[in-house]
């Protein structure tokens, strides 16, 4: 991860961090959640695109990643 990309970090929550430490140990899937639907009729698949990137630049939770590494406390980073 480019540190210039970083828009904004923050601690996890203890839920969180939880998760996190619990995803780690396991392969389980058990707290992914994932949304899936099917599109009918044709598609403009650039405007699609564009649309969902406007979106993800104002909404930060749609940028937002965990990052450990090599870091002490694990963060949640927001590019």
């Amino acid at each position: 991860m480019n540190p210039k990309q970083i828009e904004e970090f923050f601690p996890l929550t203890p839920v969180q961090k939880h998760l996190l430490r619990q995803s780690e140990q396991t392969t389980s899937q058990a707290h992914l959640a994932q949304f899936s639907c099917q599109l009918d009729g044709l598609l403009d698949v650039s405007a699609f695109e564009r649309a969902w990137q406007q979106v993800a630049n104002h909404q930060p939770g749609l940028r937002m990643s965990f990052v450990s590494g090599d870091l002490k406390e694990p963060v949640q980073v927001i590019n």
